[in-house]
Formats: C-alpha cells, structure tokens, sequence
C-alpha cells in the first residue's frame, strides 16, 4: 500500500523485493521472430534477469506487426518459449 517517489519519479514499493522462486516471466520487445528470439531496447536487462532464473517459461507478448522473419541475435541474446500475438500462438 506505501510507495515511495522512485528512480524517474516512478512510484516504487516501500516492501522488500521478493526473492523466491520465479514461474514465468512476460517478455515485452520491438519485435519477435519465430525461432523465439526478440529484439528488445538494447539495454540486456531482459536477458540478464532471464539468465539469473532460468526455471521460468518465458512468454513473449506483442502484436502480430512485431513478428519479423528473422531478429539479429547475439550470444548472450535469450530466447523465449512462446510468442502470443492476437492471431496465434508460437510454441518455440
């Protein structure tokens, strides 16, 4: 319930982060290809924070134009296990 003015004047919880067990991470980005690789903003954080919990399905979430036929992917790049546009679902 208490928030406090955070990073970017963004409202943050006052609460302790939870550290547990995590199940599934939604993955947003620029774009999509079917082979389950996304191209985000350019900052790793997405791929650094996947890395650390690799447990999770990874759900990648957009709209059917963010699918592209092929998203240049580096070493590091992680890739999710389903894209879910609104006219499907790819199962990587």
């Amino acid at each position: 319930d208490k928030m406090h003015r955070g990073k970017f004047h963004i409202p943050e919880p006052t609460t302790p982060a939870y550290t547990g067990p995590i199940d599934l991470i939604v993955v947003p980005a620029v774009a999509f290809d079917k082979a389950g690789f996304r191209l985000g903003r350019g900052g790793g954080y997405y791929d650094r924070f996947i890395k650390k919990h690799s447990e999770a399905t990874l759900i990648g979430v957009g709209y059917d134009f963010q699918l592209v036929d092929k998203v240049p992917a580096q070493r590091h790049d992680q890739k999710v296990h389903r894209v879910i546009l609104p006219s499907q679902t790819i199962i990587i």
